[in-house]
């Protein structure tokens, strides 16, 4: 069982909720079945002060200029708030805003477990072949369940998209963390958040 996430859940640091966030449930409106869903299994943290965030570059723009418009301004927005990219010009990833207003987070959803409406996984993904291929990545996930831009900055506490605590601890959830994937500046932070023992998370990352 589930139930529904705070608005408060999400004004926290960003490494916090990307651990918090594990284990929980991500759902996204669906015209035919109601709602696709999955169990978030992987998360990666962004920072203020982190070469690898969007907002690294506009941080120092914006302790002088408040107003200041750039690539990642959203992250500095309320949180709570979906902030949505094209990767590489071919997938769009999900990411939350986190943080208090006016300091720039953001936690990106790497990998689910299907769990609800997993036929639109199949069909959004038809060359896979195995179950735990279809959303082990944050590529992957955004392609299997109908994400991309028209999600952008939508409140993730009422939906389209939300995100859902499961009401009992699994006491078998164990989560590991590494170093973050993709990335060329802040490659030592340990800011990559997963599901230890899962086969439904992105491959080939060493635990610490």
């Amino acid at each position: 069982m589930f139930r529904d996430i705070p608005k408060s859940f999400y004004g926290r640091p960003a490494t916090v909720v990307a651990r918090e966030l594990i284990g929980c449930r991500l759902l996204v409106d669906h015209p035919s079945v109601g709602a696709v869903g999955g169990v978030v299994v992987e998360t990666e943290a962004y920072a203020s002060g982190d070469p690898a965030c969007h907002a690294w570059h506009l941080e120092k723009k914006r302790n002088k200029d408040p107003m200041a418009i750039g690539k990642g301004h959203e992250l500095f927005g309320p949180p709570g708030l979906t902030y949505i990219y094209l990767n590489y010009g071919m997938y769009w990833l999900l990411n939350v805003v986190t943080d208090p207003e006016g300091t720039p987070g953001g936690v990106l959803i790497r990998a689910v477990e299907p769990s609800l409406g997993e036929n639109i996984f199949w069909e959004n993904r038809p060359k896979i072949k195995k179950r735990e291929d279809l959303a082990n990545g944050p590529g992957k996930l955004t392609v299997a369940m109908g994400i991309d831009d028209r999600h952008h900055q939508m409140d993730v506490t009422t939906g389209p998209i939300r995100f859902e605590k499961p009401t009992r601890h699994k006491s078998d959830l164990e989560i590991s963390t590494s170093s973050r994937v993709g990335i060329s500046q802040g490659v030592d932070l340990p800011w990559r958040f997963f599901a230890k023992g899962s086969i439904y998370v992105s491959r080939g990352i060493p635990a610490r």
